[in-house]
């Protein structure tokens, strides 16, 4: 997919201000959400996903302070969990900015459709 940015988390609050979007374990939740919700329309899941690509900004209200841990505590709730044993390929990766400095996380999927073979062999098919 495209990279996914968070929602507004509280349409009352202002813009520009923290409560707007929330901080990035907020803001990557409120992403997984979204990227669920897609992936179901495909009649897919998490279980179904090979890599994600995540930038992570600093966060302007936090001191400019990358919160990698907001997105690891997120990522944990959706992955490696009992319900979804599968913990894909990944990439997190510090970058400057993002195009609205109030957003901190931008989230890049790439699921798959798995076939089985005549010969019993699970591949990957029509990746997404």
């Amino acid at each position: 997919s495209s990279g996914i940015v968070a929602d507004v988390a509280d349409s009352s609050a202002q813009v520009g201000t923290y409560a707007r979007f929330g901080n990035t374990k907020t803001q990557a939740l409120s992403i997984l959400k979204k990227l669920q919700a897609a992936l179901a329309k495909q009649k897919l899941s998490f279980k179904d996903v090979l890599y994600l690509r995540v930038y992570v900004a600093p966060d302007m209200f936090q001191n400019n302070k990358f919160d990698f841990q907001g997105w690891f505590d997120a990522y944990a709730q959706y992955f490696g969990t009992k319900e979804n044993p599968v913990k894909p390929c990944r990439s997190t990766i510090g970058i400057a900015t993002l195009v609205q400095p109030d957003k901190f996380i931008e989230i890049e999927l790439v699921a798959v459709y798995w076939v089985i073979t005549h010969d019993q062999f699970i591949t990957p098919h029509n990746v997404t």
